[in-house]
């Protein structure tokens, strides 16, 4: 089944979207999952392999996206952008499941993994910002944290010491484009955004291009919801080129052109394209 681009608004309700044993589900591109009692997106029993990328989940009261089930797994949550809600996700159970390039800003709480029956999830190139304190906290067996950007909470973290793997994660302003207007994308070239190439395509031996086909617009992933690509001026250089013929000229009037010449103005032509390239 495919759920694609719907507006899906409460109140009254108390999901936008469950998978209730069920696999192989996509949830994409959904530009409204938002105002719900509960949960924006909510998972329970034998739900596995269902992916829910590049949906906008706000103001749900209380949670973005729930994982609540111990046989949810293998799922794989990306590149959502998540504000203005209940913690943004939610990790109640399930294993195994990957949680890539989300966008968590002003809600209840970034992200909790809580102990018992979540186990080996993993998360990468995700950013969380100004949420409810902590921003992340921690209890699930074999969590890896890898390459995220936690930043502006009065507490970040709680339980750093239960993840498996705490790699490469950062906490500084991922300088949004419009943060008021919630436009995600990351700024640039001047100022540069930090999250800019700081992500990862392979963490702990998990190649994420299998999950996500986005181009990579730089030397490297980017963390947030969208790859940076910058369109600077390009930097041009008039050369002059004269045949030592004067009739007709119009860019070097009266110089003779000659190979020795650095051709930068139009008193020193160059006599030939092939010199100066």
């Amino acid at each position: 089944n495919r759920v694609v681009s719907n507006s899906i608004r409460g109140p009254g309700q108390s999901y936008g979207i469950t998978i209730s044993d069920g696999d192989g589900n996509v949830i994409t591109n959904n530009p409204a999952i938002s105002g719900q009692g509960g949960a924006g997106i909510y998972m329970t029993g034998y739900a596995s392999s269902n992916r829910i990328v590049g949906n906008v989940i706000a103001s749900n009261v209380s949670w973005g996206i729930h994982l609540d089930s111990a046989t949810a797994l293998a799922n794989e949550v990306g590149r959502n952008r998540l504000h203005t809600g209940g913690v943004s996700l939610f990790v109640f159970g399930g294993a195994g499941n990957i949680f890539f390039n989300n966008v968590s800003y002003n809600n209840a709480g970034g992200a909790r993994i809580d102990p018992g029956a979540s186990v080996s999830n993993a998360f990468y190139n995700n950013i969380f910002m100004s949420n409810s304190s902590p921003g992340i906290t921690n209890g699930g067996a074999g969590t890896l944290w890898e390459y995220n950007d936690v930043f502006g909470h009065v507490q970040n973290y709680r339980n750093t010491n239960l993840f498996a793997s705490f790699t490469a994660n950062i906490s500084a302003d991922p300088l949004f484009s419009n943060i008021a207007a919630r436009n995600f994308r990351l700024r640039g070239p001047t100022p540069m955004s930090p999250a800019v190439d700081a992500g990862t395509t392979n963490s702990s031996g998990v190649g994420l291009t299998r999950y996500d086909a986005t181009p990579v617009a730089g030397y490297f992933r980017d963390m947030g919801a969208y790859e940076a690509s910058f369109t600077n001026d390009a930097v041009t250089n008039d050369y002059y080129v004269d045949d030592a013929f004067n009739a007709g000229d119009l860019y070097t009037p009266g110089a003779v052109g000659s190979d020795t010449n650095d051709g930068k103005t139009s008193l020193s032509p160059k006599r030939t394209l092939t010199n100066l390239l």
